[in-house]
């Protein structure tokens, strides 16, 4: 092994662990030693909110599922926490009572999105050490350390959009189209990667009409995927999209605290960034903004953060939903402020340092 592929390794090792640290103290919602500064303290592991439900689906699998013993704990089922099966189907195979075996399956998926976004970022050729620098933004942030091991789906669902960036980049596109129907069962918003998707097999193809293809089997394959979904898991009311915008959920997000200080704290990490990009001045701005191999990422910016604005329209919103941005924020920092471009590595090498 190279001294610089030791690097890589040494470093992906260290945020390994610290993906653990960060999840540790909010694990299971005991909030271990921060009780004080989290919305309920110990009253957050009895109130479990979204939690419940996905618990409860772990459970339904457990039990059966589809079957008779399974039909028993249908109760705890709702829309559209369960439609969400994933995280809870492999938390289903663990030893683990339902809430400790989701938040090990969300801690694997957040290790394994560092994984990938390094990946993503060697395949637009940055350094190692960047790379790494991108990664450790991503592992140390609010939404890591806030939500990452409370019982959500979200980890599942940020590792599964990760998944589908880098084989975008990968220029496989067949690949892409189909990990985003199946990552619906993730989370639906996996749906918003699909203009990234669009533009970069026109950028490989310079032509519009396998762009287009790509496009509509991925959306045809993520309807098929949510249409199965909700046909085969028993919630008590089937409402296909409840997420509608109104003024009303505007208004209440608005008037909630936690909607703006989770704005403020989520966006920091990919803030700092860009501002240090900007007052870098010429020097570090000589390489292209909008360089063209980055415009699938620009474009699946635009796309989070209208999912991000959508959510405080149509649902109760908190970092959670600001968590996408980083897969696609990130790296574009990160090439702002990385080193002059003669400096940077191949793509080629995409996991070495």
């Amino acid at each position: 092994m190279s001294g610089a592929s030791s690097a890589a390794f040494r470093g992906l090792a260290a945020l390994m662990l610290a993906v653990v640290v960060v999840g540790l103290p909010r694990f299971n919602r005991h909030d271990w030693l921060i009780g004080t500064w989290t919305a309920g303290g110990r009253d957050a592991a009895v109130h479990l909110a979204d939690a419940r439900v996905y618990t409860a689906t772990v459970r339904w699998i457990r039990a059966g599922a589809g079957s008779g013993a399974g039909a028993a704990g249908r109760d705890g089922l709702q829309a559209p926490f369960s439609w969400r099966p994933l995280a809870p189907l492999v938390a289903a195979t663990l030893p683990f009572d339902a809430m400790t075996s989701l938040n090990v399956v969300n801690l694997l998926s957040l290790a394994g999105a560092v994984l990938l976004l390094y990946r993503l970022q060697r395949r637009l050729a940055l350094g190692g050490r960047d790379a790494l620098r991108g990664c450790a933004c991503f592992t140390v942030s609010f939404p890591a350390f806030y939500y990452a091991t409370v019982g959500n789906v979200d980890p599942a669902f940020v590792f599964v959009l990760a998944a589908c960036l880098v084989l975008i980049h990968d220029r496989r596109p067949l690949a892409a189209a189909l990990a985003v129907g199946l990552g619906g069962l993730a989370k639906e918003g996996v749906i918003l990667v699909l203009p990234s998707l669009a533009v970069a097999t026109w950028q490989a193809r310079r032509s519009w009409r396998p762009a287009a293809a790509h496009a509509i089997l991925a959306l045809a394959s993520w309807a098929v995927v949510q249409h199965a979904v909700r046909t085969f898991v028993p919630v008590p009311e089937q409402d296909w999209w409840p997420w509608r915008m109104s003024a009303a959920t505007l208004l209440a997000n608005a008037q909630r605290a936690e909607s703006w200080i989770t704005l403020g704290l989520s966006a920091a990490t990919v803030a700092v960034p860009f501002a240090l990009a900007a007052a870098a001045g010429a020097r570090r701005l000589r390489r292209p903004v909008f360089a063209p191999e980055h415009l699938p990422l620009w474009t699946g910016l635009a796309a989070s953060l209208g999912y991000y604005g959508y959510s405080w329209l149509a649902a109760y919103v908190d970092g959670r939903m600001f968590w996408p941005v980083y897969l696609f924020a990130l790296p574009l920092a990160v090439y702002l402020t990385a080193p002059a471009p003669g400096r940077d590595r191949p793509a080629s090498a995409a996991w070495s340092g």
